[in-house]
């Protein structure tokens, strides 16, 4: 009679041995192994946001930033925001802007009204689209300022820093820990 542990030990053997007929997992190309073992970084990413370019601020936002920054109750005031809700940062962002857009006819008419964006690492954004005869540049440096007299007058309450960049012909508000990292590093 075989002593069962040298049956044990064969049938492990036989059972690791690799079969020459099929490829092992190592030997296969990286190409053929499944997309959930890649990681996050390697997946094809979306479009990015993008700088506006240096310069001055023209005169009409060189008025909106000494506001903001002097009196930005009074600027919010004039852009019938109150107060801010939201369960996230992002979310509070979007309502912000909606409202600075929607309750005021000169930001309408500048201003589509925002629409959530999502990148992909799943961080939420508000996707705005110009209107008029307004530049990106002046565009983007408005909603900053808007952003900015939000913060300073304590509307916005959280740490994440607000970024407004040039995203796909329009414009994009993210919250995040860097400048220009939409659809570019994981949050």
């Amino acid at each position: 009679m075989m002593d069962k542990d040298f049956l044990r030990r064969q049938i492990r053997l036989i059972l690791e041995e690799p079969n020459s007929d099929t490829p092992s997992s190592e030997d296969k190309p990286a190409e053929d192994k499944p997309a959930e073992d890649k990681p996050v970084e390697d997946k094809p990413r979306g479009p990015k946001t993008d700088k506006i370019g240096p310069g001055r601020y023209s005169k009409k936002m060189a008025q909106t930033k000494g506001l903001a920054d002097s009196d930005p109750s009074g600027l919010l005031k004039k852009l019938s925001i109150g107060s801010a809700k939201g369960e996230s940062p992002s979310q509070i962002v979007n309502n912000l802007l909606n409202d600075a857009i929607t309750k005021t006819a000169e930001m309408s008419a500048a201003y589509s009204a925002p629409s959530g964006e999502t990148d992909t690492f799943g961080r939420k954004g508000a996707y705005i689209q110009t209107r008029g005869d307004i530049s990106i540049r002046d565009a983007v440096i408005f909603l900053k300022l808007t952003v900015r007299a939000a913060r300073n007058a304590g509307v916005l309450k959280f740490k994440d820093k607000v970024f407004v960049e040039k995203y796909k012909g329009g414009l994009l508000a993210y919250t995040g820990k860097g400048a220009y990292t939409w659809n570019d590093k994981a949050p």
